[in-house]
């Protein structure tokens, strides 16, 4: 749902390098957000072997990002049910066992 708004300052962030910056925060506290899920995952089950957190949230973090789902619907024209299964399928063989 963020990522209309992400395409917005995205394009904007190209010509103004304080929206630049901007989408740059937006982006950390993304990941840090996603740390915390990552952590109540992992408290509530294990992760994959091998796996720790922070590679787990960087995993999430991109799958789920505003990029990939631009290239997947927008590119590949995908419906967003495709997509969302597609997420779902992809986090569940990357962070669990």
């Amino acid at each position: 749902r963020a990522r209309p708004v992400d395409d917005v300052i995205r394009s904007a962030a190209e010509v103004d390098p304080v929206l630049a910056a901007k989408r740059a925060e937006m982006h950390q506290e993304r990941l840090r957000n996603l740390r915390v899920f990552v952590g109540w995952l992992r408290a509530n089950g294990p992760l994959r072997a091998g796996l720790d957190e922070d590679e787990a949230a960087v995993t999430v973090w991109t799958v789920t990002g505003p990029d990939v789902h631009r290239l997947l619907v927008d590119d590949l024209g995908w419906d967003h049910e495709r997509y969302h299964a597609w997420v779902h399928s992809t986090l569940e063989a990357a962070l669990l066992p």
